[in-house]
């Protein structure tokens, strides 16, 4: 199988990775503001109210907010989740991913070849190799890993099974 046809395959399953994951990420997320600003944690499951003011908060917001909330109410948490820069390129990257057009580009014999994300309004465009995609992939299921930890951290602290 040439180079071109492995990212066509891939591309999909890129897609879906970073997005999904990225989902997982604002919910968890979400869900530790809602808990930061209730006054009885014990009635979190009123939570539908918090997800519906919430929903129309950036996750760069979001993630701006977390960030305060661990750095004041739970410090030693916040220590262990010191690399945001991840979280905001991941961030990054599904906003392109949902805002671009998909493209594919490869030399003439198919041995190289990447994933095009084009904005034909800004005329800008990221070119991803196979290994890019694959490094992005595991470095969401990383971050999906240390949200929700964090998250966990936190309901226990406040007595909640997340």
């Amino acid at each position: 199988m040439d180079q071109l046809q492995k990212i066509r395959e891939l591309t999909p399953l890129f897609q879906g990775t970073i997005l999904s994951n990225l989902n997982r990420i604002e919910v968890a997320l979400t869900e530790i503001i809602a808990v930061d600003i209730t006054d009885n944690p014990e009635k979190i499951e009123n939570r539908v109210e918090f997800f519906k003011y919430f929903e129309d908060m950036t996750l760069e917001r979001k993630i701006e907010l977390v960030k305060i909330i661990l750095d004041i109410n739970y410090p030693s948490i916040s220590q262990g989740f010191a690399d945001y820069a991840e979280l905001n390129d991941l961030r990054n990257l599904r906003n392109k991913i949902a805002h671009n057009y998909v493209a594919y580009e490869a030399n003439s014999n198919k041995t190289k070849a990447y994933l095009l994300l084009e904005s034909p309004i800004i005329k800008k465009k990221i070119k991803l190799s196979e290994k890019q995609m694959r490094g992005f992939m595991k470095k969401s299921e990383k971050v999906v890993k240390d949200t929700t930890f964090i998250h966990k951290s936190v309901g226990q602290l406040n007595q909640l099974m997340f």
